[in-house]
């Protein structure tokens, strides 16, 4: 994420995609959108790199620690983030099917890895 969008934070961040529970992360997304994910074949980790391959909105939460990036390209969806401040990094709550424009204020823009411009999306896996 670049700096100069999330109140606050400065300098550039990167965004994870942590194993979580049933409330936040890849575990929260399989267990609450997993029909939605296998709808467009893809699985939790697949679904996070090409939707952040893709440019959106970030708009403020209702947590001062939350934003969100709507991302347009089919299929629509909204990227739940929470900025980590001990981590300096961003991770990833929730990712789900959403066509209308989000609550909270437009903060910026995101730019996806799919433009030249853009830092690489690099998917990072944990050894096993």
């Amino acid at each position: 994420m670049p700096g100069n969008i999330i109140p606050g934070v400065v300098a550039p961040l990167p965004i994870k995609l942590q194993q979580g529970n049933a409330y936040w992360g890849a575990e929260h997304i399989q267990k609450r959108h997993g029909q939605w994910l296998i709808n467009n074949n893809h699985t939790v980790a697949s679904m996070v790199y090409f939707k952040l391959s893709q440019s959106g909105t970030v708009y403020s939460a209702e947590e001062h620690d939350k934003s969100k990036i709507r991302l347009n390209l089919n299929p629509a969806a909204l990227l739940v983030l929470k900025y980590i401040s001990n981590g300096q990094f961003l991770s990833i709550t929730s990712l789900y099917l959403k066509n209308s424009v989000p609550d909270g204020t437009q903060l910026g823009r995101y730019i996806g890895g799919g433009n030249p411009r853009a830092p690489r999306v690099t998917p990072v896996f944990a050894p096993p």
